[in-house]
């Protein structure tokens, strides 16, 4: 178990470093800082990539780009589990409700059956 009588605050500990030290300390985390922002950045790229891809429809032999695809899979499971969240992800996606504060959507599929938030949506129908 760690002693915890000893720990210092951020603030204490700072006070006791030299002017140097600190900013040698503020280089360190604006590098880490940008390196992170740099990850984030490529992510975002190679997500967009991915999305823009073409895929081909079994059926109809059509292509068109996999963010369609993947709001055709939430719209079916919308339609065969009833699933709450999938109605909400597809009303955001369609700007039918405002964004939430956090600006996620969360995406649950229930596979043991239809979910009682989903159930009581549906019943509203």
């Amino acid at each position: 178990m760690a002693n915890t009588q000893n720990l210092m605050t951020p603030q204490e500990l700072n006070a006791r470093l030299t002017p140097e030290e600190r900013s040698a300390n503020a280089r360190k985390a604006q590098k880490a800082s940008a390196e992170a922002k740099r990850k984030k950045k490529d992510m975002r790229y190679f997500a967009q990539m991915v999305l823009d891809e073409l895929v081909r429809d079994k059926k109809s032999g059509a292509e068109f780009p996999m963010r369609y695809a993947l709001i055709k899979k939430v719209a079916d499971t919308t339609l065969k589990k009833g699933d709450y969240n999938s109605m909400k992800a597809l009303a955001q996606l369609a700007g039918e409700l405002p964004k939430d504060t956090t600006n996620d959507v969360v995406i649950n599929v229930n596979y043991n059956g239809v979910t009682k938030e989903a159930q009581e949506a549906i019943d509203e129908l």
